[in-house]
């Protein structure tokens, strides 16, 4: 096994698959918050889940972004 750094880049498509799925755990961080009466907590998660999702999407108007086949 090599202890040489990795110089593996992510391709558009799995960033903006990773946007999508930390947007998702806001989202689900903010519901059990919610739930476990932290009111001021959950809306602080429930605020930055749209931050991932305009990053998200800003990377989908990029036009080099691949489009499926």
């Amino acid at each position: 096994m090599s202890d040489e750094p990795r110089s593996w880049q992510p391709t558009a498509r799995e960033t903006h698959a990773y946007m999508l799925k930390i947007a998702a755990a806001r989202r689900l961080r903010a519901f059990e918050r919610a739930g476990a009466q932290r009111g001021e907590d959950a809306q602080c998660w429930k605020q930055l889940a749209p931050l991932a999702l305009s990053k998200a999407a800003n990377l989908r108007r990029d036009p080099d972004f691949p489009l499926l086949p």
